[in-house]
């Protein structure tokens, strides 16, 4: 398994967004804490790597279930940027369940390869506050990210 990681993240496409989520840090989030939730573990680690340079401490949840887990043990998190189409619990099941627990102020941006109007507005039904494409578009990610979460 991680000889197969490895070999992913050696490909050339993978390792130009790497090279390129790692590179000019223009905005500090000041350490804020959000919750990336995605089961692809290659999307994980470039989201994470583009994440982190802005300052952003990032927690990972491999699927719905296990975001919903952490929200509620750790209540610390400022925003979730949330996969939509995850095994065990898909992102809107997830996003219900924490707005149906009492966390309606944390702001939840949705993910997902499909741009469809309908997809956005299926986002915003379940209680989502944003969405975004993958693959993810760096300059879209800190203009959302700037809307929720206060900047250095």
């Amino acid at each position: 398994w991680s000889e197969r990681v490895s070999q992913l993240l050696q490909e050339p496409k993978v390792e130009a967004e790497l090279a390129s989520a790692r590179s000019k840090p223009l905005v500090d989030f000041a350490l804020a804490k959000i919750l990336l939730v995605e089961d692809n573990e290659i999307n994980q680690l470039v989201a994470q790597a583009m994440l982190q340079k802005y300052n952003l401490q990032v927690d990972v949840a491999e699927n719905g279930q296990v975001a919903v887990d952490k929200v509620f043990a750790e209540p610390g998190y400022e925003l979730v940027l949330m996969d939509v189409q995850m095994p065990v619990m898909d992102g809107y099941q997830a996003t219900k369940s924490i707005r149906a627990n009492g966390f309606s102020s944390l702001p939840i941006v949705g993910l997902s390869a499909n741009a469809l109007q309908q997809d956005f507005e299926a986002a915003k039904a379940v209680g989502m506050d944003d969405y975004l494409t993958k693959p993810i578009d760096e300059e879209k990610m800190i203009q959302v990210l700037s809307n929720y979460l206060t900047k250095k």
